[in-house]
């Protein structure tokens, strides 16, 4: 189900992005359709930070940076935990030094 649902999401941001939106653009103009309460995405089980950085990164490649999804994620309602953990998974560089490894 996750796969579908970043097709679907890929799709529309691909259609959006053709019309001139900026990923910011793009996803608020998802929230409408969602009926604009972008708080609520979060609590939707299916629709994780990781993926929506996927899909984001999917569409507008290198046109979108970390900042802007970390933003975007935010403004979603999920939780700097979730974000950074999501970013990282995309962006290595953002993990600080020591993470994953094991004390000495």
């Amino acid at each position: 189900m996750a796969n579908e649902l970043k097709d679907k999401l890929v799709s529309v941001l691909a259609a959006l992005q053709t019309q001139g939106m900026t990923p910011e653009q793009a996803v608020e103009h998802i929230l409408h359709s969602f009926g604009g309460r972008a708080g609520e995405i979060s609590t939707i089980s299916v629709i994780t930070p990781g993926l929506i950085a996927d899909v984001l990164l999917t569409v507008y490649r290198d046109a979108v940076s970390a900042r802007q999804i970390a933003i975007i994620l935010h403004r979603l309602g999920y939780d700097r935990q979730a974000v950074a953990g999501a970013l990282r998974s995309f962006f290595p560089e953002l993990s600080r030094p020591g993470d994953g490894e094991k004390g000495a």
